[in-house]
């Protein structure tokens, strides 16, 4: 009669099992690990771009919904850990950045982040600066700022949330285009939490499905070893010597 290590299969299967448990729960801790760890924020320096209080708006463009925008400007630092800027000036053609001979008409994103640099922002600080004569807008984001926040994907989902309000109507809402840019900041923000969820769910639905295959591949040899351990049946009946 042939017979098959069932007993010694099953336990390679089990520990084989247990081994890539091992690996999921460790793959499963390093995705929800934070991805940045950004130093602690110091206080923010004095300002001499001129930018107050975190809004700059000599032309009155926000109105009697400046303290909305400024308190919804404190809500996303608490939310999202983002410090905002907005800054509204006629045209970039027109700007210089202090002490410095680049002028914002080569490059109004590299003229925003100079002007933001020169500022030491603290880490994760946005500034979105608008020149309301061209209805144009750029976004930027200070380099010492989560990967998240960096990411070229995230400044252009901002500059297009900000966007928005100015192109819809025949008069550009620069209230909701300001609320726009910070609500997609804590949409951002919050899909960036998210994102590990559902990297480790992913990765463990995966495991989890090979584990099953495995199983069901493992019950597979195990009924045939069982059926080829049985003794077989042999033809004809008995004959008396």
């Amino acid at each position: 009669m042939r017979r098959c290590g069932v007993s010694r299969f099953a336990g390679v299967v089990i520990r084989a099992a247990e081994g890539v448990l091992c690996l999921v729960l460790s793959i499963v801790l390093l995705a929800f690990a934070p991805a940045d760890a950004c130093s602690a924020e110091a206080s923010s320096p004095s300002v001499s771009s001129g930018i107050t209080n975190n809004i700059t708006d000599t032309q009155n463009l926000l109105g009697s919904a400046v303290t909305t925008v400024s308190n919804a400007i404190v809500a996303t630092k608490k939310q999202t850990g983002v410090t905002v800027k907005l800054l509204y000036v006629p045209s970039f053609s027109d700007i210089q950045l202090e002490n410095n001979a680049a002028n914002a008409s080569r490059d109004p994103a590299a003229w925003a982040e100079d002007l933001l640099t020169a500022q030491k922002p603290v880490p994760n600080t946005v500034l979105l600066a608008v020149a309301s004569q061209e209805g144009r807008l750029v976004a930027v984001v200070s380099r010492n700022s989560a990967s998240w926040l960096r990411s070229q994907r995230t400044v252009n989902e901002l500059s297009d949330a900000a966007q928005g309000p100015l192109e819809k109507g025949q008069i550009p809402d620069w209230s909701q285009s300001a609320l726009a840019f910070l609500n997609e900041i804590d949409a951002v923000k919050r899909r960036a939490d998210e994102a590990p969820i559902r990297r480790a769910w992913t990765i463990v639905g995966i495991v989890v499905g090979i584990l099953l295959a495995g199983v069901a591949v493992a019950v597979v040899i195990i009924l045939r070893c069982r059926r080829r351990s049985k003794p077989g049946k042999h033809a004809g009946g008995h004959h008396l010597v």
